[in-house]
């Protein structure tokens, strides 16, 4: 009988970004759901200090003593944490938005309304068993912020092959993402009440931010299944990883943006009115 006990050693860590916190959060949480009753051991690093500043043992029920002093975290990072269900989408999109340094109010908007809609679709098709992890950061030496939305429900590819939408269509993983980067594809269920919390199910959310951060000089890094592929400076790169179960969306936004969002935006809508039918005003 293969042993389920489960031990992660993070001794030799100095430092964690914030989609690797999200993805580990996700799949320990994951573990220990599957798992109940089975025996897990962390070794934790000498200074652990960022990993409570982020939440990260709070998250996954361990009790840790703090050994530092909480400062405001608005604007500077999002603890990791799991969004419970629709009602909390709003809140963590905003949050996001804040550690994220966008001067113009009307793509500060927009990107928060496709965040939004990202986080939201863990709640509409994911089936996940933990819900949806998130993760924010503000590097202010490094001039960037990095953010994280990690499930682990059934992952893109079966998604679309069970929505009626897509019915009797073959795909791979690599074709799923390729999909999921696509404006105005989505594998939500159409019986669903649109707009029910704010953010309308349009399949524009993965398109809008990949459109704009490739613009901009970000990065976006999409996994699901046993493919992943990383989008920046114009190109994709797509390669195979060990498989995900459920689906893994970080992305990173530079201070200082190589076009301005106003212009990114406005090229990311013209390139969905293109591709697909005449998008609603987010």
């Amino acid at each position: 009988m293969v042993s389920t006990n489960l031990v992660v050693d993070l001794a030799p860590l100095r430092w964690i970004e914030a989609l690797s916190i999200a993805t580990l959060v996700a799949f320990l949480k994951s573990h220990m759901r599957l798992h109940p009753n089975t025996e897990n051991y962390i070794a934790y690093p000498r200074r652990y200090e960022f990993l409570q500043r982020m939440d990260m043992f709070r998250a996954i029920g361990a009790d840790v003593p703090e050994k530092f002093q909480r400062q405001d975290e608005t604007g500077r990072f999002v603890p990791v944490r799991e969004v419970d269900d629709s009602a909390g989408v709003p809140q963590a999109a905003e949050d996001i938005v804040q550690t994220l340094r966008i001067g113009d109010v009307d793509a500060a908007r927009t990107l928060r309304h496709c965040i939004g809609e990202i986080v939201d679709n863990v709640f509409v098709h994911a089936r996940s068993g933990v819900h949806a992890v998130i993760c924010a950061q503000h590097f202010p030496n490094a001039c960037r912020s990095q953010v994280a939305i990690v499930d682990t429900g059934i992952g893109l590819r079966q998604s679309f092959v069970e929505s009626p939408a897509f019915s009797g269509i073959s795909l791979d993983d690599r074709q799923a993402l390729e999909l999921a980067l696509m404006p105005y594809v989505t594998s939500k269920p159409q019986t669903m009440v649109p707009y029910e919390n704010s953010y309308g199910r349009l399949g524009v959310g993965l398109f809008i931010v990949s459109e704009v951060l490739d613009r901009v000089g970000g990065r976006l890094l999409l996994i699901s299944g046993r493919s992943a592929v990383d989008r920046r400076k114009s190109r994709k790169y797509w390669r195979s990883v060990k498989a995900w179960k459920g689906t893994i969306v970080g992305f990173e936004v530079p201070d200082e943006p190589s076009v301005s969002y106003e212009d990114a935006l406005r090229e990311a809508r013209r390139m969905a009115r293109s591709k697909g039918r005449s998008p609603e005003r987010e």
